[in-house]
């Protein structure tokens, strides 16, 4: 619960009514949010002599609403993504009639929500002042020392920190305690463990159980001060005890510990500690102290205006994805062993060695569901997605992204027209104009251009490959493994096509394919950056296909990519594309 400081200790009006209007509020926020927080807001601002709009606002972590279900919210009897929520009670009349009774108030009741994150009610009603001494509301969040819920105020993952402790229990309880902070934790049963880990590890804060067997938690501290080559002589130490007392504290400073936990440990308390001792640069969401012992959270970065995504057989690099703050969303490799997510649980090495043992496998791209979840995600760090899909002539991943781009008001779906490192040089632009400050219809408009620059050309000598069992008829692929033809294809907004092929076996094919396919890059194509990618190929042949692009010459950046286990499992071993944009 928050209140502002200028909200009048006695305002006229309906108080019977405005309750309800509230309650009612508030009670949807809470019946759909499975887990989370849910916030009520009351603040507001004087208007003329003695008049003070009200506003309170309710903010929920829980499923969020639909875009195109906003409009009907408040219709009488309209329950809206009733598949979601089926299992929810309810008749839906209860906005209906809070909006008719705030419009009869003089006010306003509205909504804004990104899907599956959460949704923000505003009610703004005219109130006449009685009194305007401000009410002295003392905030309640985050307070209480004591009960069993509590929201965690600071989110640290590259920290360190260490648990010392002899007792199970107590290293699982303090291990779940900061478990919202991210932080990362070890755990040592023993001082002795303990001396061990800091030996190798550089810890940001030590959590040291003083009652210990053998070595106690005193003992430790002393010998970590002294240890030859530790890494943690000067890391911060907190003893953990069962002693409380007002005496304690003076105890624990004298023997060089930094602070001091009475035991149980309260993960406010543990947090308070932890958030003291770490490095500011490790916090990356930051308190600011309200009156008494409340605490509010609010995170340390703005939200940027706009964020890239793309699907993930986006052919780019990991140091150029996140380079260029592009994200991607993975497709799946399925085979009889499973559903894998491509580059996290599956990679072309992977693929090929299970293919070789006489495996099969198709790509999918995700669930309408699962673009829903990431596209809410981004938004918690963005205003705007602009989602730059595969194809729509190879792959469904398109129609998936718009389906779930309906439910959200501020994301954008660009068909590339493209795979691999093609649709990666339409994500470069579409971050390089991000990044400009562009607005996010700039960067769709500017990603949606760049498409027809693109030259994406493809050498495919694997006459099982699902790419040419598409497109070459079983007989005809007969006589093109007779002849030693291999076919090369073309991708965009035609989609994908042969335009010929390169005679030879295929590393005789690749030599004259890379011959030809760069020399035209370098007639028609900038010179700025070429993607040679391939799947199947050895290091040899890697930088066999690298030094014929150098000796050729001409281009400022070379990148040579294997392309992710989806582009492999259709395009097989041996492949490589080359891919550049037109001048």
């Amino acid at each position: 619960v928050n209140v502002g400081e200028n909200v009048p200790s006695m305002l006229y009006g309906d108080e019977m009514r405005l309750k309800q209007v509230i309650i009612n509020v508030l009670t949807n926020a809470i019946k759909y949010t499975e887990e989370g927080t849910v916030t009520l807001t009351i603040d507001g601002e004087q208007r003329g002599g003695n008049e003070f709009l009200l506003r309170v606002s309710v903010d929920d972590t829980g499923i969020g609403i639909r875009k195109e279900a906003i409009p009907y919210l408040f219709d009488s009897f309209k329950r809206v993504d009733t598949e979601r929520n089926r299992n929810v009670e309810g008749t839906g009349l209860g906005l209906a009639i809070s909006k008719q009774l705030i419009d009869l108030m003089g006010g306003t009741i509205t909504v804004d929500s990104i899907y599956t994150k959460g949704s923000h009610f505003q009610i703004e009603v005219p109130q006449r002042i009685v009194s305007a001494e401000p009410m002295q509301y003392t905030s309640i969040a985050s307070r209480s020392t004591t009960g069993d819920i509590y929201e965690s105020v600071f989110e640290a993952p590259d920290a360190h920190v260490l648990v010392v402790d002899d007792n199970d229990m107590n290293r699982m309880v303090t291990r779940k305690l900061l478990r919202g902070t991210h932080v990362q934790t070890d755990m040592a049963a023993s001082g002795k463990e303990a001396l061990e880990k800091t030996a190798q590890t550089r810890y940001d804060v030590i959590f040291m159980d003083h009652e210990m067997p053998d070595m106690d938690g005193i003992e430790t501290l002393h010998a970590l001060r002294d240890q030859a080559g530790g890494l943690c002589k000067n890391t911060p130490v907190v003893a953990l005890t069962a002693n409380a007392g007002s005496d304690m504290n003076a105890f624990y400073l004298n023997q060089g510990f930094a602070a001091y936990l009475a035991k149980p440990i309260h993960s406010s308390l543990l947090e308070a500690t932890l958030l003291q001792f770490l490095p500011s640069e490790l916090i990356e969401r930051t308190l600011v102290q309200e009156e008494g012992e409340a605490v509010r959270v609010r995170a340390s970065q703005r939200k940027k205006p706009v964020v890239v995504t793309v699907d993930g057989p986006c052919g780019l690099p990991e140091d150029m994805l996140s380079g260029n703050g592009i994200v991607a969303l993975p497709f799946y490799v399925v085979t009889d062993r499973g559903r894998f997510r491509d580059i996290e649980e599956i990679d072309a090495d992977n693929l090929f060695a299970y293919l070789e043992g006489g495996g099969s496998a198709h790509t999918n791209p995700a669930t309408v569901g699962e673009y829903e979840a990431f596209f809410g995600d981004m938004l918690d760090a963005a205003e705007t997605v602009v989602h730059l899909s595969v194809s729509s002539k190879v792959s469904s991943a398109h129609s998936i992204a718009c389906k779930a781009a309906d439910s959200f008001g501020n994301v954008r779906v660009v068909d590339t027209s493209q795979f691999s490192s093609g649709l990666g040089l339409v994500a470069l632009e579409a971050a390089r104009l991000a990044a400009s400050g562009a607005s996010a219809d700039e960067v769709s408009a500017g990603a949606e251009a760049y498409v027809d620059k693109v030259v994406a050309t493809l050498l495919v000598p694997s006459m099982d490959s699902p790419i040419l069992r598409s497109f070459v008829p079983g007989p005809l692929r007969g006589l093109f493994r007779t002849l030693s033809w291999q076919p090369v294809f073309s991708l965009d907004k035609i989609g994908l096509h042969p335009i010929g092929f390169r005679s030879g076996y295929a590393s005789d094919a690749s030599e004259k394919y890379i011959n030809a396919a760069v020399r035209k890059a370098r007639r028609v194509g900038s010179r700025k950056l070429l993607f040679v990618t391939h799947s199947g190929c050895s290091l040899e042949e890697q930088e066999k296909a690298r030094k014929r692009v150098e000796d050729i010459g001409g281009f400022d950046q070379i990148v040579v990519h294997k392309a992710s286990a989806t582009t492999a499992a259709n395009t097989w071993t041996h492949s490589i594309g080359i891919i550049y944009a037109k001048e």
